[in-house]
């Protein structure tokens, strides 16, 4: 029972097994919050600890600590290195995603219009490395691009001032009436 002698909201609220999770797979907020208030749950109710780790999740997300959520699920692997900084040598035993720009490419699949940006983990150094000249070759063509671009905005530019010139010139002069002379 929690607070005012009312039942929990939580109590039917099934147990998290981190053994189902590998440190890829997408978790809910809620299985979340739940999972990391069992672990870290002490001596207080449950209620009031997932209130907490609820908020400490929301903390951790705006203060860009914790990848945010995509459609509402966190990447678990993600997810326990944040609490394992939270709260050391609780998570051991769960599987981890260690951030850093060794081996971790996002990758945008171009045929998806939803925007949905997938991360794709090279399992050994021959395929990370292939995808590092890769996505050189992509920051080469879009630097081409955004070169020639940048040319084109130069040549221009001089139109665009000359247009802006001559609007200016054109509503002063309707401003003065029909013979050039002040209304």
């Amino acid at each position: 029972m929690a607070k005012n002698n009312l039942p929990s909201r939580f109590t039917k609220a099934k147990t998290i097994d981190p053994s189902v999770y590998s440190a890829n797979s997408l978790i809910l907020r809620k299985d979340l919050v739940r999972f990391l208030a069992t672990r870290i749950k002490g001596n207080l109710d449950l209620d009031t600890v997932l209130k907490r780790v609820g908020k400490r999740l929301t903390y951790g997300v705006n203060k860009s600590d914790l990848a945010a959520p995509v459609g509402g699920s966190f990447i678990f692997g993600s997810a326990v290195y944040w609490a394992r900084q939270q709260w050391p040598n609780v998570f051991d035993d769960c599987p981890v995603i260690f951030p850093g720009n060794f081996c971790s490419i996002s990758v945008t699949l171009p045929l998806l219009t939803t925007g949905i940006t997938v991360t794709y983990l090279p399992t050994n150094t021959e395929t990370c490395h292939n995808e590092i000249i890769k996505m050189q070759n992509l920051f080469l063509s879009k630097a081409d691009n955004c070169a020639i671009l940048q040319a084109e905005l130069d040549l221009l530019r001089p139109i665009a001032e000359k247009v802006e010139q001559r609007r200016i010139k054109s509503s002063q002069s309707g401003k003065m009436g029909g013979r050039g002379q002040r209304i």
